[in-house]
């Protein structure tokens, strides 16, 4: 019984490892800077730790935040990270795809979206500074059937009050405004298989 046990899970590992290895490669993260003042002094880190999807029948944006991607390189000065490493941090707005039909040949916009973000456990309503850049030489059709945003990228710039999100209590006790940016990111049109990376918002 237990060797059948063992084959068993064996066999669910051999075919889940590819699907994880192949999912985690078609989904695009985004460079993110994130600073704060702790300690008497100004801290902050860069890395490819924000997903950026867009949902076109709702129109709706999404920004999921890995705040564990900032303490892959094991930098002891960053310790102040771990306080925001415990929670994923979400932003969904609504962006009508219209928004993006009359940029062509390296035009950009910068639009205020207001939205939610989502963060330790906490709802709050949100305003944030976009910056929408078309890097190709065309025109995205309208209306669209499959929209193809390879050729957009999106900024984000905006900070967050750790009172928002009672992030003062935890051991590092940040209290001072936390600045986020996301330079250029691309943009994961979202599909039915990309639906459980925002399990704890998508409704």
């Amino acid at each position: 019984m237990k060797l059948k046990k063992l084959l068993s899970f064996s066999l669910l590992l051999l075919f889940a490892l590819p699907f994880k290895i192949v999912f985690s490669q078609i989904i695009n993260s985004s460079n993110t800077f994130v600073q704060t003042y702790y300690n008497k002094s100004i801290v902050s880190s860069i890395n490819n730790a924000s997903y950026i999807f867009y949902e076109e029948n709702k129109g709706l944006v999404f920004l999921k935040l890995d705040f564990k991607k900032f303490l892959e390189e094991g930098d002891s000065l960053n310790d102040w990270l771990f306080d925001l490493a415990e929670s994923h941090l979400y932003f969904k707005a609504e962006l009508p795809p219209e928004t993006f039909y009359s940029l062509s040949n390296r035009n950009s916009k910068s639009i205020t979206l207001n939205g939610q973000i989502f963060f330790n456990g906490h709802w709050h309503n949100h305003r944030i500074n976009l910056g929408i850049l078309h890097t190709e030489n065309s025109l995205l059709s309208q209306p669209s059937t499959n929209m193809n945003l390879d050729g957009f990228r999106l900024s984000f710039n905006f900070s967050i009050q750790p009172k928002d999100f009672r992030i003062q209590y935890k051991p590092h006790h940040l209290t001072k405004n936390i600045t986020i940016g996301v330079s250029s990111g691309r943009i994961n049109v979202l599909s039915p298989e990309m639906i459980p990376v925002l399990s704890e918002i998508y409704k």
